[in-house]
């Protein structure tokens, strides 16, 4: 759509953000934390939210938070991007200049992606916000210990989520193979 304001934002954001992005995330591949243990993503994390006018909450056990975008005080649903901080207990065999430099750490399974992807939607959803075009309201979720046992994120003694209300759970999963700038995805929504 070529007069699709929201596109045009996006494209300028990107435009302005990417090479943020990506040094954030080879920072991130760089210094990998082991679940229960990303005290520096975490802090990372909440800077730059805070930064961009966001009130970043650290969860309980010091790893791991959550930070709300907009308001849904219209009834309008809130809706959850969550990814994942932890690393895998494996050493990083690659040879590029972000390489793990933590020994038997790494992340092989692309939570470095993830959790990327959800911060630059954050920046660019808080931008939205601010210039009062985000309809209702957006938690982003920074997910410790997603590798380990007891690692899910606020649930009950019965399974359920205390996430305090989002009713959806978009994901995003890297897909392999693709060349460099092009990027895919494939979207689910599961109920929480």
């Amino acid at each position: 759509m070529p007069n699709d304001p929201l596109r045009a934002d996006l494209c300028s954001f990107l435009t302005a953000h990417e090479a943020e992005l990506i040094a954030f995330r080879r920072d991130m591949h760089a210094h990998p934390e082991l679940g229960y243990h990303e005290h520096r993503a975490t802090r990372r994390i909440a800077l730059r939210l805070a930064a961009a006018g966001l009130r970043p909450m650290i969860l309980p056990k010091g790893t791991g938070l959550i930070a709300d975008i907009g308001d849904n005080s219209d009834g309008s649903p809130l809706v959850a991007l969550r990814a994942d901080l932890d690393a895998l207990p494996l050493s990083d065999e690659k040879q590029v200049s972000y390489r793990s430099t933590v020994p038997n750490a790494c992340h092989a399974c692309g939570h470095d992606v993830h959790t990327t992807i959800v911060l630059g939607a954050g920046l660019f959803l808080a931008q939205q916000a601010a210039a009062g075009r985000l309809p209702g309201r957006v938690r982003l979720i920074f997910q410790p210990a997603e590798e380990v046992a007891g690692g899910a994120l606020g649930r009950d003694g019965r399974g359920r989520h205390r996430l305090g209300g989002p009713h959806l759970r978009p994901a995003l999963r890297p897909a392999p193979g693709r060349r460099k700038g092009r990027g895919a995805q494939r979207p689910y929504h599961r109920r929480l």
